[in-house]
């Protein structure tokens, strides 16, 4: 029994039946009625058309063959007055008229007798179908006949706004460079007075204090920086406003460049219960072309975020190419910690101005809540994004890629010692650290033989093992590795001695000592072997590991040209890495610092500043430091002394506003004396006269005053207040040229 129903929404409810076979007919409106239809009849076509001339149907379905007038007869005279009215006609299995003639002559469609039921019904709902899609098209005809109008209007008032928003924009550019003018001289004023309390905060807790008051200095140096970090956010968000945010094209290490924010980093995190990892792959170009500084910018809020919301646990900064081109590369950045982490609903919102998780943030942890908006304005203006991935109470994930050049003139692969391939090492390290892919990795590149073991007892049990029998596999048994590593392990076993041992120091672990120890203790050869340790950084570190036995003493984050210098140096390979007289002895063990001390030494830095007390401050800070300084209080002794020991100037710290002669004037001088052959010869660059590098020092924070001091000779741009580190980078990158 059918029980389909038709619609009740349809467009075809009313039908009209015609034909002149009354039992057909019949069924047919009966059939259509059971299904829901609306049902008239008609005989013959002349009565038809005055009920359709009297009444409104949706359909017709008339039967071809009929006395008076045929069905496509009707069917035309009907059409002609109402064109809209669908037809379904009936015919035989043969007849005059074919398929074609039907539909020419205006049949929505046709069915053959006999048909069921079911048949005309799918008729009749495809023509309603296609009734309902007609109608659609028309009212979206319409509707867009409306909105052109309607635009045509809007556009004309458009026309009349613009002119009047031209003049309101002109007057919002000068509010703008008002407002980004006087926060810029808001930020001279605060920064010059900055100057001296950091300098002075950083040579005071150098001298002898109480843990106590070691505390109180910290405090305030953090308090300073908080200060320094909301000026700076707050300048560079009115440059962002003001549409000021510009990038720079200069070449420079993207690696060196993670580093160097990490550095920075450090000292805020807790190192005794946070690990701080770097990883840099190796397909990351040594050289790029791009604006270091905004780069950098972005690291550091995200590295300080990390730091700032992990109290425990891992922070790690990794660096990928996320797609490349003959000439162009994408990178990412990506910072990953085990924070507090951030509200799912809340992760596109932290990127707006003055965004936080939640106020409870913004009380416990402070901050402005531009940082991050920066950070989106910077990537948008190098061509990329910036995106956070976080689970609360598991921590964050920071991702930023940036488009940048490739260096195609001085390209640099990663940094691989020549003098460490072929070397044997062991490697000392827990599968559960992520350092250990990463020295491995940079230990294999750098084409050293290497034995990997996953804890101390090991190696103890290894060199034992190889004293006593070297065919015993007793030992072995405890030690997990696959077919190959055990042939590997074999081999080495029976071979010489190894020439350096690598140990990794867990966090709050003492194992790397008393493995140290041991290892010392062994009567045998393998007890001189050479030991450098990897550790988080740790007051007092350095004197327990020599005490425990080790040569080489490395702080985490390990960064793998530290690393290889540092085992060149323990091999006597890096015959330049310190001077030879200096080598330390036997119960002396190598740091990153002792290493570059000889290099500091015979640096000399002409420090000219006309203020007593910032001169005062950065010459004890430089001195300190392991650097010879000599002082000029103006433009006119700076170009004096550089006359009369150009020989042994190395670099210029150069003040800008001075009496007499001011620091452009003297760049100047000293430049156009470097042309006619005062001074060493030095190759930098495209330089090919004598050059010494010298950096401005000023409290003027503006782009435009950069500018001029790179336009006057200058070679880099150090902003008042002074710190330390950023002192010691510059004095590193243009020394070290």
């Amino acid at each position: 029994m059918n029980k389909k129903r038709i619609n009740e929404n349809s467009l075809i409810k009313k039908i009209l039946v015609v034909d002149d076979d009354m039992g057909l007919r019949s069924i047919l409106v009966k059939s259509f009625q059971v299904i829901g239809f609306l049902c008239n009849e008609a005989e013959d076509a002349i009565t038809a058309y005055e009920m359709i001339c009297n009444e409104q149907f949706d359909l017709v379905i008339s039967d071809i063959s009929m006395p008076v007038m045929d069905g496509i007869e009707f069917m035309k005279k009907v059409k002609s007055k109402f064109p809209e009215l669908d037809f379904i006609i009936m015919t035989g299995f043969s007849g005059e008229y074919s398929y074609v003639d039907i539909i020419d002559a205006g049949a929505s469609d046709y069915m053959t007798k006999p048909f069921g039921i079911n048949s005309a019904v799918a008729r009749i709902e495809r023509i309603e179908r296609e009734k309902r899609t007609l109608l659609n098209l028309r009212k979206t005809n319409l509707e867009l006949n409306l909105a052109m109008e309607k635009a045509n209007a809007l556009a004309n008032e458009a026309k009349e706004l613009a002119v009047k928003a031209n003049a309101l924009a002109e007057e919002a550019k000068a509010a703008s460079r008002a407002k980004t003018d006087f926060l810029a001289n808001m930020s001279h004023e605060i920064r010059t007075p900055l100057n001296g309390i950091l300098g002075y905060i950083d040579i005071f807790y150098n001298t002898s204090l109480t843990n106590e008051q070691k505390e109180y200095v910290q405090n305030a140096k953090i308090s300073c920086e908080v200060l320094l970090s909301v000026v700076n956010d707050i300048l560079d968000f009115s440059k962002v406003e003001a549409g000021q945010l510009s990038i720079e094209k200069i070449e420079f290490d993207p690696e060196v460049l993670c580093f160097e924010a990490l550095e920075v980093v450090r000292s805020k995190v807790n190192e005794s219960k946070v690990e701080m990892i770097c990883r840099i792959s190796d397909s990351v170009p040594g050289l790029v072309i791009g604006d270091p500084y905004r780069f950098r910018q972005v690291l550091l809020n995200f590295l300080g975020n990390a730091a700032k919301f992990t109290s425990s646990g891992v922070i790690e900064l990794s660096l990928d190419i996320k797609d490349e081109t003959e000439n162009d590369v994408i990178l990412q950045a990506s910072v990953k910690d085990s924070g507090i982490g951030i509200p799912q609903d809340k992760l596109t919102a932290i990127f707006e101005p003055f965004q936080q998780s939640d106020e409870t943030t913004t009380r416990k942890f402070g901050g402005t809540g531009l940082g991050l908006a920066i950070c989106r304005k910077i990537a948008e203006k190098m061509e990329g994004a910036v995106w956070a991935e976080s689970q609360l109470g598991k921590g964050s994930t920071f991702h930023f890629t940036s488009h940048l050049k490739k260096q195609t003139h001085t390209a640099m692969k990663r940094f691989r010692p020549v003098g460490l391939k072929g070397k044997k090492a062991f490697l000392c390290v827990s599968k559960n650290t992520p350092l250990r892919e990463i020295i491995i990795n940079e230990l294999n590149q750098s084409g050293m033989d290497v034995t990997l073991f996953d804890n101390g007892g090991d190696v103890i049990d290894f060199f034992r093992n190889a004293k006593s029998c070297s065919n015993n596999d007793d030992v072995d048994q405890n030690i997990s590795r696959t077919s190959q590593e055990q042939i590997d392990y074999e081999n080495k076993k029976n071979s010489n001695l190894f020439d350096v041992g690598i140990v990794d120091a867990g966090v709050k672990s003492h194992e790397h000592l008393d493995f140290a120890e041991s290892l010392r203790n062994l009567s045998c050869e393998h007890s001189k072997i050479p030991l450098l340790v990897c550790i988080s950084p740790d007051p007092g570190g350095a004197d327990k590991c020599r005490k425990a036995g080790y040569n080489g003493f490395l702080s985490k984050p390990i960064q793998r040209k530290k690393l290889f210098t540092m085992i060149s140096a323990i091999l006597g390979l890096e015959k330049n890495s310190a001077d030879q007289k200096n080598e330390p002895e036997g119960n002396t063990i190598l740091t990153t610092h002792l290493l570059a001390e000889s290099f500091k030494h015979s640096i000399t830095i002409l420090l000219v500043e006309d203020n007593p007390v910032n001169q005062k401050m950065a010459k004890i800070m430089l001195s300190k430091g392991g650097y010879n300084v000599e002082i000029a209080s103006n433009g006119v002794e700076a170009v004096s002394s550089y006359i009369q020991k150009a020989e042994g100037i190395d670099l210029i710290f150069m003040d800008i506003n001075m009496p007499e002669m001011d620091g452009l004037e003297a760049t100047r001088r000293i430049r156009e004396l470097e042309k006619e052959g005062i001074g060493k010869i030095r190759e930098l660059e495209k330089h090919k006269y004598p050059r010494v590098p010298i950096v401005a020092l000023t409290a003027n924070a503006l782009k435009e005053f950069e500018d001029k001091c790179l336009e006057a000779g200058m070679d880099d741009f150090l902003t008042k207040p002074l710190k330390r580190e950023l002192v010691f980078q510059s004095v590193k990158k243009w020394v070290a040229q």
